[in-house]
């Protein structure tokens, strides 16, 4: 079974392959388990903006799970809160 990394997340930009160990370009599953939302972003370089990317949801909402699948760019993630939240971290690539 594959290791899903738990992460806490808090309201500066996260880099998730170094948070994680996950290769870039690995395709990843985030699974936000947390009562705040949190933004995504594939960038090379720590995002500029706080609210560039998209949106997972907070855990029981509609789209608190997000599946990067296609050779993704380096992650980083940010949560929308100081109080943060914490999120699990899976490499759903084949073979894992």
């Amino acid at each position: 079974m594959p290791h899903i990394h738990r992460i806490q997340v808090f309201n500066e930009w996260l880099d998730l392959n170094s948070a994680t160990g996950i290769e870039v370009g690995t395709p990843v599953s985030i699974h936000n388990h947390g009562e705040y939302h949190l933004w995504v972003q594939e960038n090379e370089t720590a995002p500029s903006y706080d609210h560039d990317g998209f949106k997972i949801g907070a855990m029981g909402s509609n789209h608190s799970v997000e599946n990067i699948l296609n050779e993704p760019l380096r992650i980083w993630v940010r949560c929308v809160s100081p109080n943060g939240t914490t999120i699990g971290v899976q490499d759903v690539s084949s073979g894992n």
